[in-house]
């Protein structure tokens, strides 16, 4: 066993984070020496990449992997370790291109790909050619770091019959959300009046819970050679859960502290972004405040002055306590699923730790 595996049973989240880095550290820097090999503006992209994954994240994604999988009887330290850092560059490649899709350029609290090659691009370009180019570096930054995911399974120390299941999983994975992606990205073209709650939150459970809670667990699970009816309790748990986590976004979207958060918080309403904090806000609003919401969202120019506006609607008609309730009672449906899961309680009461984060969280 590794010299990490025999410090405690299971890592802290800290102690978690600060190997995952290490690892992610190594890979990354043996790809820019790799890169090099063809042109230092590949090893470029390369650097940028990894100078974007160290620099955030709370890397719950892998933590969850690895918690499942040590908490369902789990025993090579070292093997789930270098896997699980797949889970990281999974999501850091869908924020990456999601990044793209809604015009952000920034990420972790700094310039993502995009924007940082806004900035270092030709200034004898146009605005809209460098803004086209610095995208376009983002999205073959993407297409790199999914490469790293999958290459990080492959080459794994489990066997390949279990690799090839969590291969599978992770494709559907890619598959559910890019379903999620769809209907967000197209949402706001819809008429409001086809915007309801039931297809936000169709649209959470794609997007979010799939990715972010589901699959990692379901993949320790798969690592752990885990039955069926352990993953469908997965399921259960995750989904739920997952919903919390987005509705608790969706709040940090719109209140959060943008040096906590790391991005802007007009990002989401100068895009149009439908969520259901705004629906209900709409539904529930007077004239007034009906009109407030209406005027700042989706306007490329909302200032802050607006998104104030807006906020006092949505705590005034209610919708704020709604969206907090709702996370809340998600969250309560998701622990009640926890315990039929059948981890070890070290590993059953950290995740539950990482739960009640979920709607707590400031960033």
């Amino acid at each position: 066993m590794s010299k990490i595996g025999t410090m405690s049973n299971i890592l802290s989240l800290e102690a978690f984070k600060s190997d995952c880095n290490k690892r992610l550290e190594r890979l990354y820097s043996a790809r820019i020496d790799q890169a090099e090999a063809i042109d230092a503006s590949y090893a470029e992209l390369i650097s940028e990449l990894r100078t974007l994954i160290l620099r955030g994240g709370k890397r719950l994604r892998p933590y969850l992997t690895y918690l499942t999988y040590m908490g369902l009887g789990g025993k090579d330290t070292e093997a789930i370790l270098d896997f699980v850092a797949s889970q990281e560059l999974f999501h850091n490649f869908l924020i990456i291109h999601d990044d793209v899709f809604d015009h952000d350029v920034m990420r972790y609290g700094g310039l993502n790909i995009a924007g940082r090659y806004q900035t270092t691009l030709s200034k004898k370009l146009t605005p809209s050619a460098r803004k086209h180019l610095a995208n376009t570096m983002a999205v073959m930054g993407g297409d790199v770091t999914i490469g790293l995911g999958f290459r990080q399974i492959i080459e794994s120390d489990f066997p390949a019959e279990t690799r090839l299941k969590a291969l599978r999983r992770v494709e559907q994975m890619i598959f559910d959300v890019a379903g999620g992606e769809v209907l967000d990205v197209l949402i706001p073209t819809f008429d409001l009046n086809d915007v309801t709650e039931e297809r936000l939150l169709q649209t959470y459970r794609y997007k979010t819970a799939s990715y972010s809670f589901e699959a990692p667990m379901q993949l320790g699970a798969v690592l752990a050679d885990a039955d069926d009816n352990t993953l469908a309790a997965i399921t259960d748990f995750a989904v739920p859960l997952g919903i919390a986590f987005q509705l608790a976004d969706d709040l940090l979207s719109a209140y959060g502290n943008e040096s906590e958060i790391g991005k802007s918080v007009l990002s989401d309403l100068r895009e149009g972004k439908r969520t259901i904090l705004i629906i209900k806000g709409i539904e529930l609003a007077d004239k007034q405040g009906r009109e407030a919401i209406y005027h700042a969202l989706g306007n490329p120019k909302a200032s802050y002055s607006d998104l104030g506006a807006v906020r006092t609607v949505l705590d005034d008609c209610g919708a704020r306590h709604y969206v907090e309730s709702l996370a809340a009672s998600e969250v309560e449906q998701a622990l009640s699923q926890l315990k039929a899961i059948g981890l070890s309680s070290e590993a059953q009461g950290a995740i539950e730790k990482l739960a009640q984060f979920t709607i707590h969280r400031r960033a």
